[in-house]
C-alpha cells in the first residue's frame, strides 16, 4: 500500500471471508486511509460486499462491482 495510489484489492477470486477477518482487514485500511489515500475493492461478490457494508469497510474504501 505504501507504494500505490490508489489501493486496489482485486477480490474477483475471494468467494467468502468471515467477520473476523474484515473487522482485522478494517483495521489495517483505517490505518492506511488516514495517510490520505484511497483504496478500492475491486469486483467483489455480492456476499463479500454485503460483509464489508455490514464491518463498516464501505466507509474507508471505494466498492467496484463488476460489469456483468
Amino acid at each position: 500500500a505504501e507504494a500505490h495510489d490508489p489501493v486496489i484489492l482485486d477480490c474477483s477470486a475471494l468467494d467468502r471471508m468471515d467477520f473476523i477477518s474484515a473487522g482485522a482487514l478494517l483495521n489495517v485500511l483505517t490505518t492506511v486511509r488516514r495517510t490520505g489515500k484511497q483504496i478500492v475493492f475491486r469486483h467483489p461478490n455480492r456476499l463479500v460486499a454485503e460483509l464489508f457494508g455490514v464491518v463498516g469497510l464501505n466507509a474507508v474504501a471505494t466498492i467496484v462491482f463488476a460489469k456483468s
